[in-house]
Parts: structure tokens; sequence; C-alpha cells
């Protein structure tokens, strides 16, 4: 162990100093190769009146000594630069002249002297072995490295007879009685293996050497093999599974087992770690509270009877936490009691209250947990079950009633009276849903205008994100269901037609929507959504004797079917709107007319050209008339089918001449010159 030592000086008229020498044992020059050269030195710089020197750095010389007094000294060093903090200091001796190994081999003894600034140098003190030294001692009576003396060439190690080697440059046999002893000794760099070795089971260490037989050994510890190994036999190959469910394979044991440690095993999680494994992003835990469906339940007075009150508990799943609320009313709550008969009790129950307060409280309210139990039942044992079915509150009022006096008795003889009610009462369980899961960040599905895959029953509520429709698709086992997010027939997302709006969200009211049917930029179309089916949009607006409908430059914007003025579509707009139906009307009392265009593609209201054939019906005072007409200008009975209901177009059709008299609409029961309009869908 280190030696510790103190002795104090004078250094000036201010200052002492306390040394403690630590772990400054030295070791024998035999074993200098091995043992660390340095040692250090602490100690404590103290001032005259006793405390710690002021914080600094101070010049300190050292010295080893063969004595405790006279005698030069073999080793020295210094000045040193110390530093002292709170006149504690450190040194390491040997770092600026290296210690003499040697010499303190030699020397008697070891003995240090410390010298502070020009002060006198402390007295000496000597130095003592540490237990690292002592080791380094038991070899001094080698004279070399990797020797074999001749002791250890015996029978039951290595038989030296069995063993040739060169010694000293000359072939020789050994033998037990061979002296080895460092007079001159045999290193293993000098023995020369050309024969078999069997350790026996033992081992073996040589720093260097040459074998050419066979190494027979129990085993054999080498940090590495050299070579391609191709010849080594008993290393064992990587063998065995992982053989407990859920785990993986991790690494390599040294014997070649493999490693097994716990996989992500999904029966092994509990039940509520989805908002674990989710980052929190997921959860199928809920909080569910149901109340009693009917409020202010009469409590019976002076009868025996209950006040009941029944909740119809659905199934929400497995109960991880359940309260039960209770807030009961009474003039005097010292003769109410309250029982909970649960889902699967019947008869015995809990008793929530008995009595439920003191004769003057008026109001009962309590909250009852596992951690806040009832008089008696155990709330806490529905965790961990489902509490569905029928949950019943029964609450009894037995102390109070209206009396009459017979004599001097006094008779509770009065039935048909109540006392307080069942103010509320509900039932609330936090639960893991087996059938629900919520998202508790944002939920994002798929934004490609390609179904991921195809529409079956397989693949019935897959979803994905349509941008160019701006359409959630939901397979619906036979092909994907549009979910518009974006509203259809605004300026910035305008429709195809009228009927495009209505299909795309059903219910859209009567007005004005943004079309863009027939090329060019969107116009805004009036589109009546109610009548006829809905979806129909205002193509042409006749006004009484005006031609304008057919005039190709009154093109213009179609405000309602009643706007004052005569406008129309374009003939491309009409036909690009029109699908597979028309519907005119003529005058104020008109009927209906519907029919079809049978080429849409070559439809237009010019009257020179308007030469294609519509198929229509329309029914008048019970009775339903069909034609055929041609498509332009007309849209009515250009043969006056009796009665006379709808000539529908301007100038009329006779005999394939156009009359520029017949303005407007003809409607049989207004007359001629009528206004009326022409909607497509």
């Amino acid at each position: 162990m280190p030696t510790r030592f103190a002795s104090r000086i004078r250094k000036g008229l201010s200052a002492q100093v306390l040394l403690g020498l630590v772990a400054c044992s030295l070791p024998s020059a035999m074993a200098a190769a091995a043992v660390p050269k340095l040692t250090t030195l602490e100690g404590v710089l103290l001032g005259a009146g006793g405390g710690p020197a002021v914080d600094g750095t101070y010049d300190v010389n050292f010295a080893l000594y063969p004595a405790a007094s006279g005698a030069a000294a073999f080793w020295s060093e210094g000045p040193i630069k110390v530093p002292v903090v709170n006149g504690r200091f450190a040194a390491a001796l040997g770092g600026v002249k290296p210690l003499d190994v040697a010499a303190i081999a030699a020397a008697p003894a070891a003995w240090l002297g410390v010298q502070v600034g020009v002060d006198p140098e402390l007295p000496r003190v000597v130095l003592r072995a540490s237990p690292f030294a002592l080791l380094a001692a038991s070899a001094e009576g080698l004279s070399c490295s990797g020797c074999v003396g001749g002791n250890q060439l015996t029978d039951g190690s290595i038989a030296a007879a069995k063993v040739g080697f060169n010694f000293a440059g000359a072939a020789t046999k050994g033998g037990p009685a061979l002296d080895l002893a460092c007079t001159g000794c045999v290193g293993v760099d000098e023995l020369i293996f050309d024969g078999d070795v069997d350790l026996g089971g033992q081992s073996i260490k040589a720093k260097n050497g040459t074998f050419g037989g066979d190494l027979v050994a129990k085993n054999v510890t080498a940090q590495s093999f050299v070579g391609d190994g191709s010849k080594l036999t008993g290393i064992k190959s990587v063998a065995g599974t992982c053989s407990k469910p859920g785990e993986v394979m991790k690494g390599i044991a040294n014997d070649g087992s493999i490693v097994c440690v716990p996989g992500i095993d999904a029966s092994a999680l509990p039940k509520d770690a989805l908002d674990d494994v989710s980052n929190g992003l997921l959860t199928n835990q809920y909080v569910d509270k149901v109340a009693a469906p009917q409020k202010g339940v009469k409590i019976p007075d002076n009868t025996g009877a209950d006040a009941n009150s029944t909740i119809e508990f659905p199934d929400l799943g497995i109960a991880q936490t359940i309260e039960i609320a209770v807030e009961i009313a009474n003039t005097d709550l010292s003769v109410v009691s309250a029982v909970l008969l649960p889902a699967d009790d019947k008869k015995t129950g809990w008793v929530l209250c008995d009595p439920c307060g003191k004769k003057d409280e008026k109001s009962f309210k309590a909250v009852l947990s596992p951690s806040n139990k009832p008089v008696s039942g155990d709330i806490g044992a529905w965790i961990g079950q489902n509490p569905k079915g029928t949950w019943t509150l029964k609450v009894k009022d037995t102390g109070f009633c209206l009396p009459q006096v017979v004599g001097n008795e006094a008779l509770c003889d009065a039935p048909n009276k109540t006392d307080g009610s069942i103010v509320d009462w509900s039932i609330q369980i936090q639960t893991v849903s087996s059938k629900k899961v919520s998202a508790l960040g944002a939920f994002q599905v798929a934004v490609t205008d390609t179904p991921p895959v195809p529409c079956t029953v397989a693949h019935m509520g897959v979803l994905y994100l349509a941008p160019t429709t701006k359409s959630l698709m939901v397979c619906n086992g036979k092909e994907y269901f549009p979910l518009y997010l974006a509203t259809v027939g605004t300026q910035d997302n305008p429709a195809a037609s009228c009927k495009e709006v209505l299909t795309k969200h059903p219910g859209s009211k009567d007005g004005l929507y943004w079309i863009n049917a027939g090329g060019g930029p969107a116009y805004q179309a009036s589109c009546n959504m109610t009548d006829n089916g809905g979806g129909w949009t205002l193509a042409a607006r006749m006004v009484s004797g005006s031609h304008c409908h057919i005039n190709e430059n009154k093109v213009g914007t179609l405000t309602a079917a009643n706007q004052s003025g005569c406008a129309k579509l374009s003939d491309a707009a009409i036909r690009a709107l029109y699908t597979n139906q028309f519907w005119v009307g003529c005058g104020a009392a008109s009927p209906s007319r519907f029919g079809t265009i049978d080429n849409i593609s070559k439809f237009n209201t010019i009257s020179a050209t308007g030469d294609k054939k519509m198929t229509w019906s329309e029914t008048n005072g019970g009775q339903t008339y069909t034609g055929t007409d041609h498509a332009c200008c007309n849209f009515g009975d250009h043969d006056y089918h009796s009665p006379h209901i709808i000539y529908s177009i301007a100038k009329g059709y006779n005999g394939g001449n156009y009359t520029a008299d017949w303005s407007g609409c003809y409607n049989s029961l207004h007359g001629w010159h009528q206004s009326g309009f022409l909607w497509v869908r």
C-alpha cells in the first residue's frame, strides 16, 4: 500500500507544507519494462498560520537518496512548476527526468526529499514497496525473457528426452537432470519442434517457435487462425432455431448457437396498446356514458314499494374503468336506501347507500367506482368484463307519511303519495373496443387517380382520393363510388351539366350554377333541381312574339325560366348538355312536353337548318298524346293534333316552310305568341 508522511518547514515567514506520498513505491530493475515509470506525489501547502497557502504555482525540487541523511542523491528533478489550489497539489515524479530504475534496484533503500522554493529541503521519507512492485520483484532471479528452465523439462510436463532443440548453436537432447538454471537459458524462439507434442489436456504458450508435427490437445485457445482453415475440424457451425413463440434471431454465440430475443408478438401485446405502437396516432380506447332515459322518477312514500329506474347498457366492449353516478332527492334521507342491480344480478344487487343521508339532508349525490366503493358489492369485478345488459336502480322511502289522527294515535294511511325522486343516474365506462378505431392525428388515404386495387367483393371498403375529380373513391364491392370533396357547380369547379351537380350533390336547390359545356369558358346556367326528377339545364327562353331564340346572335346568359329577356345557349352548349331528354313548356298554364332528339350531334336552333327529328309525349286532361316533329324551331305539333297544346318554337313549321308570323309559342289554352322555355338533361 502507498506510504504517507507529513512534515513541516518554514517557507519564508508565511508558509508551511504538508506532504503525502501516493503510489510512490518504485519497482525493481528486472520489471522495469512492465511497471509504470511515473509515480504521483500529493501534498498540502500550508501558510504560517496553519491554513491553506495562497493559490498559485510554486517551484518544487524532488530527489531520491540511498539513506535518511547525508549521501548524495542518485536521482533528482526540478524545479517543477506545481499548481496549488486550496493548499492542495499533486506532482508526477519522473515526468521531467526519468526515474533511474537500476539505481533504485541497486540502492539498499530509497529516501525521498522535497524542497519548496528556496526553503530548506524537508526531512526525507523512506519509500515502501507496493504490491505491483513486489510482483515485479519475483522476476529478479531471471536474466532473460521467454526462457525455459531445466526443471520445466521433466516427465509430467514436456519430457525433455522427447524434445529436440538447439542450444547455444548445438543440437542437444535434454533430460530431467539437465541444468538450465539461467546460467544460459533456452528461449522459446530457440526451440524447433519437429515431432508430435501431446499436451494431455494441458495448455502450451509460446512467444515464438516452429512446429513441424501434429498438435494434440483437448482445448486450443487462439486469437486468430492463419490460412484458409480447410483442414480444421471440430469447429461448430451455426445450429438451432428460436423455439419460443414470437422469438427472432439476434446473433450467434461463441459456441455456434443462435441468440434469440422476443419479437413483436401481437398476442403478447395488451389490447389497449394501439396508441403505444402507433406513436399516439391511433386509439381503440373510448369513454362512453349512458344515462337513464327517464329523469325524476318519483319515490313512493309509506308503501314499502321501490322507485325503479333502468339503463339498457349497450355492447360497447370490455370495461377498463367503470363509474356509476347517482343523484337522489328526498325530504328525509335518513329513511331512504338505494340498491343497484347490475346486469348479471337480478336479486341481491349492491347497496349504494342505506341510509342515503341524515334527517335534515335533502340530496344524495355520489360517483361510485372501484376506488370509491358502495356499501356492499364490488364494482371492480366488472373491470375486464362486458357490462352490456339491463342495470336497475331501486330506491325505497319508508319513513315519511301524511298522518291522520284517530284519538291519540297517528296513522300513516296516506297511499298513492310520493316523496322525492331519482333525479338522475348514469353508467360510464372506458372500453377497449374490438369494433372501431379512431385517429388521434391526421389520417391520410392514398392520393391517386388510379385505383390501388380492383374493386371486388374482397376489396369492399377500400378508399383512395382521386385528385383530378376531388373525390373520395369507395369500393362498394362492384365499382368505386365517388364522394366529391369539392362543391361541383362553382366557378372554381364547374360541372358538365345541372344533372351532374344533382348527381354529385343530392339535395341541391334550384338556382344558378357554373357549367362548362360546349367548350370555351365556364358560364352560369339556371338549373331546375326539383321538378320532373330535377337536373334540368335551361337551354332557351322564348318571349311572346320574338324570334330571338332561333337567332344565333342571341346567345346569352339564362338566369331563370321566367326572366324577361329572350336568350339561348349556343347550339354547341345545348348539344353538350343534352344527355337523353328535353322538356318544353309554353304559356303560363302549359302542360309539359317531354321527348328525345334522335341525333343531338346535328341539332341546332337555327330555322334554316332545323330538320332533325324529335319524339315527344304530353298529357292533358287525363289523355296522353305522342308525336314526332322536326327538332329545330318547332318543338311542337305541326300537324295540329287535337287538342292543339303547344307550338313551342317561334316560327313554327308548315309543310317545310317556316312562317315568320308564328313567333313565340302556341298554347291552345292561351293562344299564339306565348312565352316558353326549353330544358335539356
